[in-house]
């Protein structure tokens, strides 16, 4: 704190000011009992939050640590009157997000848009050629191992994307060495929530459900 009076930090306002936590940790947002839990649960934080919300040195902390990258796909299509076009990507965004925290890995956004011939001319679709989008996931994939990722796991909620991350995955596991896995999240939905929600159809009730998990309203 720019005086070093904790009590002045709601009124301190300028440029370069570093606040730090309070001496007592109980009044830290993560109501830790010390100061090595507190640690804890801020870096347990600080992998639930995307790459693009982390610092260089917390990219790299995480990478360091765990050596895994967690990569989400899902698509921009229509999907009815009642679902966002953005359906499939929240739904891969949500997962990825979960699987990250619990594996202690990095959790990269690959983007909003797949491959989605079959719902083209509907308002709302964007769909990207095969090609660009394969070579797209690849340079994504090539730049973390660079970083020093030795597992990428490639989450995916768009049937539309299952032949291209899986051959982007062979691909990139013969030429760089690493262990690349392509897990289809909506298939994983279908088998858990079946008695809840359904088969997995298109704007159909589990990709409801999904939708309701990212926002109740």
């Amino acid at each position: 704190v720019a005086t070093g009076d904790p009590r002045r930090v709601p009124n301190e306002f300028a440029d370069a000011h570093v606040h730090f936590f309070g001496p007592y940790a109980y009044r830290s947002s993560f109501w830790a009992a010390d100061e090595q839990q507190e640690s804890e649960r801020a870096l347990a934080h600080l992998e639930s939050l995307p790459a693009t919300l982390l610092a260089a040195p917390e990219v790299r902390a995480i990478l360091d640590r765990s050596g895994i990258a967690v990569l989400s796909f899902g698509s921009i299509e229509q999907h009815g009157a009642h679902l966002p076009c953005g359906t499939d990507t929240m739904a891969a965004d949500l997962v990825a997000a979960d699987l990250a925290e619990r594996l202690g890995a990095l959790v990269v956004p690959g983007g909003p848009y797949g491959v989605t011939p079959i719902h083209a001319g509907h308002p709302g679709t964007i769909s990207l050629r095969r090609r660009v989008f394969e070579e797209y996931v690849a340079n994504i994939c090539e730049e973390l191992a660079a970083m020093g990722a030795s597992v990428l796991v490639l989450v995916n909620w768009h049937e539309g994307n299952i032949a291209s991350l899986d051959a982007v995955a062979t691909d990139l596991q013969d030429r760089q060495g690493i262990v690349v896995v392509a897990a289809q999240a909506c298939y994983t939905a279908q088998r858990i929530y079946a008695e809840r929600g359904g088969g997995l159809t298109h704007g159909g009730a589990i990709e409801t459900l999904a939708v309701m998990a990212v926002d109740h309203d």
